[in-house]
């Protein structure tokens, strides 16, 4: 009986984070009580995140060539991460069932040349453009309303 339940709970953990249909229509915190994440969802959210793509700006081939570290996104209670040339960290995240909001970034100041400053600016308006996720097959999709901004894979 034991043995049964333990193996019930690891299925459960296991495909509590499997990839599934996009989340229903978001409603702002305000007007849902202050909750600002479903307890589904944050299980599979709260992770490091590491950027495959921008939309229009980056592929992940470019990425790849580029020789810089991987920027990446580390979700908790709060956001910190890595933008490719600078360190962020301390910035706030608001998620109400599928809509997403990165407030109150902040980045060293490392100067950046050539690609790196390039990725980096791509990064940091992503963030700030995106309002909408989905988790879709392993990967964080961001977007500013239907519009496909980034793609995240979850780290290994």
């Amino acid at each position: 009986m034991r043995t049964h339940l333990i193996t019930l709970c690891l299925c459960f953990a296991l495909f509590s984070c499997a990839p599934k249909k996009p989340l229903s229509n978001s409603v702002p915190a305000a007007a849902n009580g202050g909750v600002l994440i479903e307890p589904q969802v944050e299980a599979c959210i709260k992770s490091k995140w590491i950027l495959v793509s921008i939309k229009g700006l980056i592929t992940e081939k470019a990425l790849e060539e580029s020789g810089i570290r991987r920027p990446f996104l580390l979700i908790k209670d709060k956001v910190s991460g890595f933008t490719g040339c600078n360190n962020m960290m301390g910035s706030s995240v608001e998620i109400v069932k599928n809509s997403i909001k990165f407030s109150n970034m902040a980045t060293t100041k490392k100067m950046c040349a050539g690609k790196a400053n390039e990725i980096e600016k791509g990064f940091l308006a992503t963030l700030q453009k995106a309002n909408k996720f989905e988790i879709n097959n392993g990967l964080l999709i961001l977007f500013e309303g239907e519009k496909k901004l980034a793609e995240f894979k979850a780290a290994q």
